[in-house]
């Protein structure tokens, strides 16, 4: 039934009263994204609640990866600390041995020396050369000459060790400094080791090198040079 229509307070009256008319003025009113608009506000609103949560969990993830980086930089510091504690204790023991193999060669090689008919003439004393030469002592053999007993000492004697002390023997500049600290050809050249590998003593054969262990001699060396 048409109404008539007298002003726009029965205007209102009748769109409130009949729904399907007040979508109609709508749809002829409204252009189709203002109409779209509330849609498109509550796929918005749900987008911004998606990525608030997105960022919530990236903040945690962040926070946990803060932590871990706290706890492995911890570690290290703590690693690091163990390492130098470590080299300290090593550095302690290498000179307690270093030490402990050279109070062993003080010893033997006297008594070689004494076993092999030469006369001890001085005691043993240090003496390096870019850490090479560990103990030299003076002796004078059976027919009056005055020779020097130059010993080299490792923990483990290999054929390496045993070349690298016969070059020296062979390089003027070696014997050069040698004399300079009062250590004159000839010389009578061990090379020592708490254990002695049997390629020690093959190198030993090969270059004249005289072997020696905490037993005694293993290997005579070649005549004095």
């Amino acid at each position: 039934m048409a109404q008539e229509i007298r002003s726009a307070q029965d205007l209102i009256r009748l769109l409130r009263e009949n729904p399907e008319l007040r979508d109609e003025v709508r749809r002829y009113v409204l252009t189709e994204e203002l109409l779209s608009l509330p849609a498109l506000i509550r796929d918005l609103s749900g987008n911004v609640v998606a990525l608030a949560e997105a960022q919530r969990r990236s903040e945690e993830r962040l926070d946990r990866l803060e932590a871990a980086v706290e706890r492995l930089a911890e570690a290290m510091m703590g690693l690091q600390q163990a390492v130098a504690a470590l080299q300290k204790e090593v550095g302690t023991l290498s000179n307690v041995v270093g030490g402990s193999i050279e109070t062993d060669l003080d010893d033997v090689l006297p008594y070689i020396m004494r076993q092999k008919g030469y006369r001890v003439l001085g005691e043993p004393r240090p003496i390096s050369f870019d850490g090479e030469v560990d103990v030299v002592l003076p002796v004078q053999s059976p027919d009056g000459r005055h020779l020097w007993a130059v010993a080299e000492a490792k923990v483990r004697l290999r054929r390496g060790d045993v070349f690298h002390l016969a070059a020296h023997l062979g390089d003027p500049n070696w014997r050069e400094m040698m004399e300079r600290a009062g250590v004159s050809p000839p010389y009578i050249p061990y090379a020592y080791g708490l254990r002695v590998y049997p390629d020690a003593v093959s190198a030993g054969e090969a270059t004249g090198v005289g072997i020696l262990s905490s037993r005694g001699e293993v290997l005579p060396p070649k005549e004095a040079s």
